[in-house]
């Protein structure tokens, strides 16, 4: 009888590498282009809210009779937030805590984190699917609805609209129509300082930097959509915090010596300017809300 792998199973131990991979996660990084508001929330307090002056308007050429007061009605609106938490936990038991290769909190404790971190720019991504304005109505991406996009965003947004500062957000399935306008990716349209084509890179066309992420929410259409900073707010109670502690105790679904690991933040999102009424401005967002994946 030959001596192979199978029979001699007992004498081959399975290696294991010491440096840990990670799946990888959908790319973030949307919480960048709102108006986070960071820490000025911090602490006790419940809703938050923005207060939001109306437009007002100038009165006819004065002709030296009594001046009349002017007061629109509701003249203060609001943007209101109602922070909630989110989190993620679970228990590392202490017969696996003791016995693994290498230290699992150091290996699980990034990949807690990253699930709260990607929770932000979800809610984020999901405010968008309510967008007032929206343009399209191709299949596919295309160069005349960003356009329109473009013009929507510059007429509804006013003054708080600057080319070079608006942000477009497009889902990862959208990146091969958009490379293939010739517009997009020339030089010589797009002009020589700020040429990508020489690295096959685009930042910005047409005014508008572009980011690509497969988090943008997909139902029946892609809610891909262009914005500038003051459409949506973040207000934070606290920073997302990575936290452990001892368990002794246990229970009926975890037993015997534990100890808790778990990321947490208190957060929310809203938008800052939408047109829930005639006297409040615009919304500053524009999605496209009928190109398909």
């Amino acid at each position: 009888m030959a001596i192979d792998p199978t029979t001699a199973a007992g004498f081959i131990p399975s290696l294991w590498d010491s440096k840990v991979q990670y799946a990888s996660n959908k790319r973030r990084g949307v919480t960048r282009m709102v108006d986070d508001t960071g820490k000025r929330w911090f602490g006790p307090g419940g809703t938050i809210k923005r207060p939001i002056m109306q437009v007002w308007p100038a009165a006819l050429t004065y002709s030296g009779a009594a001046l009349t007061i002017q007061n629109p009605a509701q003249n203060i609106g609001t943007a209101d937030i109602t922070p909630t938490w989110k989190y993620a936990h679970t228990t590392l038991q202490e017969d696996a805590a003791n016995t693994g290769i290498v230290d699992l909190v150091q290996v699980y404790a990034p990949a807690i984190v990253e699930s709260v971190y990607q929770a932000i720019d979800i809610d984020v991504l999901t405010l968008i699917q309510s967008a007032v304005a929206s343009v399209g109505g191709a299949a596919e991406w295309n160069e005349s609805d960003f356009l329109s996009a473009i013009s929507t965003l510059l007429t509804n947004g006013g003054d708080k609209v600057e080319l070079g500062n608006i942000f477009g957000v497009y889902h990862t399935a959208k990146w091969d129509a958009i490379f293939g306008t010739g517009n997009i990716v020339s030089a010589a349209i797009r002009g020589e300082n700020n040429s990508g084509a020489k690295t096959g890179m685009v930042q910005m066309a047409y005014g508008v930097k572009l980011f690509f992420t497969a988090l943008v929410t997909t139902s029946t259409t892609l809610r891909n959509a262009i914005f500038v900073r003051d459409a949506i707010w973040i207000a934070r109670k606290n920073d997302a915090k990575f936290e452990m502690g001892r368990n002794v105790t246990g229970n009926a679904t975890v037993g015997g010596l534990t100890t808790s690991l778990a990321c947490s933040t208190g957060y929310g999102t809203a938008y800052l300017h939408k047109s829930t009424t005639p006297q409040f401005s615009s919304d500053l967002l524009v999605a496209h809300l009928t190109n398909t994946a």
